[in-house]
This record gives structure tokens, sequence and C-alpha cells, in this order.
């Protein structure tokens, strides 16, 4: 299965500068860094998808973790996640 969703700042965000990034937890067990990304206003977005039988994740209990760090001050920075799925 893969982990698929789209990223990016928020329309008219002009100063949106942030890293994001998506991490999982199994059973637990302690927090692992699946991937980090930096976003800023280029009216872009980011596709996403991650592989999780490489990491062995498929058919696992997961608990995913996301984050939103500013890049330098906070102002702007609206990030959104879309549609975080997993699919086969």
């Amino acid at each position: 299965g893969n982990f698929k969703t789209v990223v990016g700042c928020l329309y008219g965000e002009t100063y949106c500068k942030a890293n994001i990034s998506l991490s999982y937890t199994l059973d637990g067990s302690v927090e692992e860094v699946i991937g980090e990304w930096n976003e800023f206003y280029d009216g872009l977005t980011s596709e996403i998808e991650i592989n999780l039988g490489t990491l062995g994740l498929y058919g696992k209990p997961v608990t995913f973790i996301f984050r939103v760090k500013a890049s330098g001050g906070p102002e702007g920075d609206q990030i959104f996640w879309i549609d975080p799925r997993i699919e086969p």
C-alpha cells in the first residue's frame, strides 16, 4: 500500500514558508521520520507518495504524525494536507 497526500500553502499566504514532516510510530515504538519537505508560497502543491511496504509498515497498526514548523517567523505559515490516505 501507498500513503498519498497533497500539501501546500493556503492561497494568498504569500509569506508562507514552512517545513513539514511525516513520522510514524508502530505499536508505541520510537517515532520514526518518513520524510520532510519545505513548502513555500509558489502557487503549486506537492504530491507525496510513500510505499509503506518498503518501510515494513504495510498491514500493521501504524500511527502517523503530521508536523508543520515555521521556517523563520510564523506569519502566513498556513499549510494544508489534502486527503491523506492509504491506497492498495
